[in-house]
């Protein structure tokens, strides 16, 4: 169903495409940045370029009928492939050229480390699509995070299901959930962000983490989540979805969502020496996913932890899972609620 819906868009971009180029209307071309993430002497960037279109703040209460004209909007704007992008860190230039999809990614390696107590003593990052010794007309300004000093602990959360009540097992539901629901009616689950931010701060496990979030959605609906979040007073983090038809797929045909593992693989690499913590649910693969990272990195791991699928009154707990789990040397917890796992954390 997603590859249908994925290439409708594509054909109807494509005819809405060659109407405009009939008539002469094109629109300039603007840089979607990302928040990215890094380690002090390196950072992720990740963004896109598009014809450019007037922003929308997802976090406002609107009408459903707006909301879902706005979603619309971010699934027909235009891409803009095989585009030059220039960045700039501090006084460091860079340079990334975007795919076919007009997505970019690049990780820069710096000069000088980077600060990571201080948010203001962090230097910003830019995007231009000229040179910056051209003194370009208009500048895009990003963001990353980084751990401070005292972080040690990396907590990747799904948000699907996992945060956010969105019964991801139906294509049908999530899009009707997308489409109508403007941000301040979507559910969350009452617990989540409290004890996100405890762990934030080091509660439970007695280490401060550093948030992402990882998600099988698409990159369209990056303002939506992101405003989601910022909605219901979650951790700031790096939110990374996905970009199915371009980043490089892990080999494992068995996980259904295989492009997460490449994901959180890419940012245990970024922060080598810290452990993680992976929150999911169990309504669609994140204790298989999860388990063939914990085999692999099991002395990463802190714990797995699965929501129960919240619409299933008679859920029933996967035993096999534990017993994986158990196998690999690593705590595997099922729950309800968050706050039911507050001392088996310790």
């Amino acid at each position: 169903m997603k590859w249908f819906f994925a290439k409708l868009e594509i054909v109807v971009s494509s005819l809405v495409r060659q109407i405009r180029t009939f008539i002469g209307t094109h629109g300039s071309h603007v840089v979607l940045a990302y928040t990215g993430y890094g380690n002090g002497t390196q950072i992720h960037l990740m963004g896109r370029v598009v014809e450019e279109f007037h922003p929308y703040d997802f976090t406002k209460n609107s009408l459903r009928i707006y909301h879902f004209y706005q979603v619309a909007k971010l699934f027909l704007t235009f891409k803009v492939p095989n585009k030059k992008v220039y960045i700039k860190v501090h006084e460091e230039m860079f340079e990334v050229q975007t795919n076919s999809q007009g997505f970019f990614y690049k990780t820069v390696e710096l000069n000088d480390s980077i600060k990571t107590d201080l948010d203001e003593e962090r230097p910003r990052v830019y995007f231009s699509l000229k040179p910056f010794y051209q003194k370009p007309d208009r500048v895009w300004p990003g963001r990353f995070i980084l751990p401070e000093q005292k972080t040690q602990l990396l907590v990747i959360s799904d948000v699907d299901d996992t945060i956010i009540k969105s019964r991801a097992t139906s294509f049908l539901q999530v899009a009707f959930r997308t489409l109508f629901f403007p941000v301040s009616k979507r559910k969350t689950f009452d617990e989540a962000s409290a004890f996100y931010k405890d762990l934030q701060k080091g509660a439970y496990t007695g280490k401060p983490g550093l948030f992402f979030y990882v998600s099988s959605s698409t990159w369209n609906i990056y303002p939506v989540l992101f405003g989601f979040l910022e909605h219901n007073d979650f951790p700031a983090g790096a939110l990374i979805l996905n970009d199915t038809q371009t980043k490089t797929p892990v080999t494992d045909s068995t996980l259904k969502h295989r492009h997460k593992k490449a994901r959180i693989e890419e940012i245990m690499s970024m922060y080598p020496k810290l452990e993680i913590l992976l929150i999911g649910d169990a309504g669609q693969e994140d204790p298989q996913l999860y388990l063939s990272i914990a085999k692999k990195y099991k002395e990463r791991v802190r714990a797995i932890l699965i929501r129960e699928s919240w619409w299933h009154s008679h859920f029933v707990v996967n035993d096999e899972f534990k017993k994986m789990a158990d196998d690999i040397g690593v705590a595997f917890h099922y729950f309800q609620d968050l706050q039911e796992l507050s001392e088996s954390l310790n």
